[in-house]
């Protein structure tokens, strides 16, 4: 083993201490410095090449996202399992998609509608109670099934930005939707069609898994499906510039759909039915039980930087500085030939002034006097 030296040892303030360098023969101090070395070079190959410690990643980006619910295709009910004593209605999509929200839509699969009332000539428009829905009693109830909401269909556009320059939207990347194993379903955007990401109700329910006609799991759902029930799925939109084995790719996302366990969800909307005067006295309250679709835009965007590459090259330098000094220390304290090696290693100069006159000037003045 080759070794440089430089040890605090017999040092005092105003020596000054060089670099020696001593070949230790020894198998074991060798095998174990170059181990070391070994491991490091390793590391650093898998943080450099890997996980591409070259580029600079941006974990949180801006998405931004527009998603509008297309009404599902008319057709026979009769061989439906739940439309039982005609309890089936056809609905369009801005019936099924209620409240608009920007990073959600919720599609109706169970709805109530209660019609209900007040007497409005018993009191006084001055009346402070003249508008309270405390007084409404309900006159007619109608409950029904929505008509083929699996096959409801939601068009998505989407985008992206990070804090440096990087931005895109889905039309330039190529997408799919990923199944609870993991495993790709449907292909987005794959023939560079720049068309809007269309997925129906049913490819979210298959990728989580589920069926409306299954029991809900929801603690209140007294042996209701999902369908009767309810339900919150979480759409993860993630965005990845690097998968490939060196630097930067073309930016691709993947959907991943997960079903929120115990959950159900249901959603109340008040239609007011106002009198030719302005007055309101009757109202239809809607009861939607439904598919919550909720969607979070992650991302693990890349761009190259000089500085983290430059931080690595200074790390691989340190950490083998660090497995020498490792190495030094156990042939000088640890080994069974410590006392040895500390012979070879530790070297001193004899003290020289340069104030005093050397002795052979000395002499050779006597002689001459």
């Amino acid at each position: 083993m080759v070794t440089c030296i430089c040890l605090l040892a017999e040092m005092s303030l105003f020596h000054y201490i060089t670099y020696k360098c001593i070949i230790i023969k020894d198998k074991r101090l060798g095998f174990a410095y170059y181990s070391l070395a070994l491991i490091i070079l390793l590391y650093t190959f898998v943080q450099i090449i890997i996980n591409k410690a070259y580029l600079k990643f941006d974990y949180s980006p801006k998405g931004s996202i527009r998603l509008l619910v297309s009404t599902p295709p008319f057709n026979n009910a009769d061989h439906l399992s739940y439309c039982d004593k005609n309890l089936c209605k056809r609905v369009d999509g801005l019936t099924l998609n209620w409240p608009v929200e920007s990073k959600a839509v919720t599609i109706a699969t169970f709805m109530k509608e209660i019609v209900q009332e007040k007497n409005c000539f018993t009191k006084s428009i001055n009346d402070i109670n003249f508008n309270s829905h405390t007084d409404y009693s309900a006159i007619s109830h109608n409950s029904y099934y929505p008509m083929y909401p699996e096959e409801a269909l939601v068009k998505i556009e989407h985008s992206i930005s990070t804090s440096s320059s990087f931005s895109a939207s889905h039309r330039m990347m190529t997408g799919v939707l990923l199944g609870s194993d993991g495993l790709p379903l449907k292909l987005l955007n794959s023939n560079n069609s720049s068309s809007v990401d269309k997925l129906y109700l049913k490819d979210f329910l298959k990728a989580a898994n589920i069926s409306l006609d299954r029991l809900s799991d929801a603690l209140s759902s007294r042996n209701r499906t999902y369908r009767q029930n309810g339900l919150v799925l979480r759409v993860t939109i993630d965005y990845s510039n690097a998968k490939g084995w060196f630097g930067k790719g073309k930016t691709e996302y993947t959907y991943s759909v997960e079903h929120n366990l115990y959950s159900d969800y249901r959603i109340k909307q008040e239609l007011p039915i106002a009198l030719p005067n302005g007055t309101i006295c009757k109202r239809v309250v809607i009861k939607r039980y439904a598919v919550r679709i909720e969607f979070v835009q992650v991302g693990k965007i890349g761009e190259y930087s000089m500085s983290n590459l430059v931080l690595q090259i200074v790390s691989l330098m340190g950490l083998l500085t660090l497995a020498t000094t490792i190495i030094d220390v156990a042939a000088l304290y640890v080994v069974p030939d410590k006392g040895i090696y500390r012979q070879y290693v530790f070297d001193s100069s004899p003290e020289l002034q340069t104030n005093v006159p050397d002795e052979k000037e000395n002499l050779s003045e006597k002689k001459d006097q």
